[in-house]
């Protein structure tokens, strides 16, 4: 898996710096900005709630951990599903760290105190699903190749040998987003409120 795994993040980083490529990010502005809105109503609404952070945790957890699920089994379309999944996120990324350059008086302390804390552990947790995504995605396609040779016994063995892989990651990659979940929710919002605007 690490062939994967490296292209799942070079997507991902490719995806971010091209967010905050001001060119680009033009481009897309209007698909982006509609993301964005779209986070920052989810966000409003959670503040609204009688517990603020349990209601952040329990959206955080949900939509993370579900979507990276998801996006392992949703390879099996040819392995689109987590290279769309990563790209775009990894624009999102990089288009919000762009406009909130002119909003805080430092982009690396907005990074470091928003990003960083839950980040460790949920940006590996998305890129390793991704990762896991593109090879189910791979191997289908190799099963539809051999499934008239002699290599097709090779090919279910290899198939079920990775599903019962991918359902024992998808739980670690569901802890880890449980715990990134609980980071985010309690002490990136605390640090938050620490980063200057400008």
């Amino acid at each position: 898996m690490r062939g994967y795994i490296l292209v799942s993040a070079l997507l991902f980083a490719a995806g971010i710096a091209f967010g905050a490529t001001p060119a680009v990010s033009a481009a897309l502005e209007s698909f982006l900005a509609q993301q964005v809105q779209g986070l920052s109503e989810i966000q409003k609404m959670l503040a609204e709630q009688e517990n603020t952070q349990l209601a952040t945790f329990i959206f955080i957890f949900l939509n993370n951990s579900i979507k990276a699920v998801f996006v392992i089994f949703l390879g099996a379309v040819l392995g689109i599903a987590p290279v769309l999944f990563l790209v775009v996120n990894g624009l999102l990324v990089g288009f919000v760290v762009q406009i909130s350059a002119a909003q805080y008086s430092s982009v690396w302390e907005l990074i470091v105190k928003g990003l960083l804390p839950h980040g460790i552990l949920e940006i590996p947790a998305i890129i390793i699903a991704c990762a896991y995504g593109m090879r189910f995605g791979i191997l289908l396609i190799q099963s539809i190749g051999w499934s008239l040779t002699p290599k097709r016994a090779e090919i279910g063995d290899s198939l079920g040998e990775f599903m019962m892989r991918s359902l024992a990651v998808s739980v670690w990659i569901v802890v880890a987003l449980f715990v990134a979940a609980v980071i985010e929710s309690t002490f990136t919002m605390w640090l938050m409120q620490t980063v200057k605007a400008s």
